[in-house]
């Protein structure tokens, strides 16, 4: 079946689920996938300020890619259409996709909260109802890989019984570990997401790769939040309009977030629940169970990088030469603490991350020389810094562990065009022990003196490179690698 792509409006073929529907039952799976794809879609609509008006089966198509939502093939006569049309429509269709799959009750009290009979007990959003099916697809996922263990260990007992007895013992177990390995490997990108939400994770290290939403590019370098469950990123559609986008890394597909239109430079808070990020000439943060972004302070200018602490504090470089301002993350007038000094030849402070204590950090320096040129350590409130090493980009944090256990600390940095990772000392401000690579074909954002790597507090680590794609204009433009478990593996 052909169709128009609502969004993009170019053409789209694939079955429509209608015609899917009427061949049996989804999975709880499907349901659940095909559900958030396109309430992603309905909201990317609405923050458009625009509303579909004839959501149905007869108006999704099902691609390799996903759902898509079709323009509708002709105009609804009646009352005019706003989003209350479209949020009940998809509780609708939800409920009609869920018929005959094995339905969990929090899924039916969704379906129940966009499909009451009285409007003003009905969702008038669907952002919310967005996020609890993501978690109900977590709760999947979780179970699946609990399964998925399961299995594991009776097809490895299995392979080591069939083994001929003339083997040894510990040569049985090796082979039978080599061939279950050989039968999951199609599953490695799964694994790895569900290995973060495990309580004793699996210390092996996964790398897979996150190529942008349809129809968009990638504008600017991601944000992997603390907790290692979401990715946040601003990416480009093909209107020119940019938005935050929000990747569950057990989800096959990210979801705008509502009312984040021009925003960039996405950082996050210290619990992983809120999204500081700079649009429209102001500073700005996020929940990202839903409600709608709050402005903390203006921002003019090209930006240069935000952190915030544990208690309340954001860091921020509100443009290329202003320096480094601090606000209160509820709002309020930013002050500044940290300038350049022109007479020093000192050009743009840059790029601030937070130690775990929340009062020391690190930041890029550049400057007319190449000798103090780099990473640099401040205090915040002390107006005092110290020059760590040279660099021509920035350095990125990731605290392991507990804030007193300094050794659980790490810098990653580019050294001769590597990544590279050493142990930080969180209260003496020194590297320690010997730096280890880590990727050997990261590239710097050159005109912003940046490195396009993020971490989490519990070992995953993300990055872009325009040379693993080939030629590219910016490595931000290019997919998203992921890697799980890297600090394990360089303990190891």
């Amino acid at each position: 079946m052909a169709g128009t792509d609502f969004l993009s409006g170019e053409p789209v073929e694939g079955e429509l689920l209608a015609d899917r529907l009427a061949k049996g039952s989804l999975s709880l799976g499907e349901v659940l996938g095909y559900a958030i794809e396109i309430g992603g879609i309905l909201q990317t609509v609405h923050a458009r300020g625009r509303v579909h008006g004839s959501v149905s089966p007869a108006s999704i198509v099902l691609t390799k890619s996903g759902a898509h939502v079709l323009r509708p093939s002709e105009r609804i006569r009646g009352e005019p259409s706003d989003e209350r049309t479209d949020i009940l429509a998809f509780g609708v269709l939800l409920r009609r996709m869920a018929r005959g799959s094995e339905t969990p009750a929090t899924l039916e009290q969704v379906i129940a909260s966009l499909t009451a009979e009285d409007p003003a007990r009905r969702r008038q959003r669907l952002q919310t109802a967005a996020t609890e099916l993501r978690l109900i697809s977590s709760s999947l996922t979780r179970a699946t890989w609990v399964r998925h263990r399961q299995l594991r260990r009776t097809a490895k007992a299995k392979a080591a019984q069939a083994m001929p007895r003339k083997v040894p013992a510990r040569l049985r177990g090796g082979l039978a570990g080599i061939a279950v390995t050989a039968l999951f490997t199609l599953a490695a990108s799964a694994i790895a997401a569900a290995v973060l939400l495990e309580h004793k994770p699996d210390s092996r290290a996964f790398k897979f790769t996150v190529a942008p939403p349809e129809h968009t590019s990638y504008a600017g370098a991601p944000a992997v939040s603390p907790d290692g469950r979401y990715l946040a990123f601003s990416a480009v559609g093909t209107d020119g309009g940019r938005m935050l986008w929000l990747q569950s890394l057990d989800a096959l597909h990210a979801l705008t977030i509502l009312g984040t239109e021009g925003g960039s430079d996405p950082f996050w808070s210290p619990d992983s629940q809120s999204i500081g990020f700079f649009a429209n000439h102001s500073l700005r943060k996020v929940r990202v169970t839903g409600e709608l972004p709050q402005t903390i302070c203006a921002a003019d200018g090209l930006r240069g990088g935000g952190a915030w602490n544990s208690e309340g504090t954001i860091v921020f470089a509100p443009g290329m030469a202003n320096g480094l301002y601090r606000v209160p993350a509820d709002g309020g007038t930013p002050e500044p603490f940290l300038h350049p000094d022109s007479a020093k030849g000192e050009r743009s402070l840059l790029w601030p991350k937070f130690l775990p204590d929340g009062k020391r950090l690190v930041f890029f320096e550049l400057t007319e020389r190449p000798e103090t040129t780099g990473v640099y350590t401040t205090v915040l409130g002390s107006g005092e810094r110290r020059m760590l090493f040279r660099s021509e980009a920035n350095a990125v944090l990731a605290a392991a562990a507990a804030p007193a256990r300094s050794r659980h600390v790490y810098l990653l940095f580019l050294k001769e065009g590597s990544l590279t990772g050493q142990a930080f000392s969180a209260s003496r401000l020194n590297l320690e022990g010997e730096p280890v690579t880590l990727a050997d074909d990261i590239d710097m954002v050159k005109r912003l003196s940046l490195m396009p790597v993020s971490a989490s507090n519990n070992g995953v680590l993300t990055d872009q490179s325009a040379t693993r794609m080939g030629p590219a204009p910016s490595p931000e433009s290019s997919p998203i690698t992921i890697v799980t478990n890297w600090i394990e593996k360089q303990k190891n």
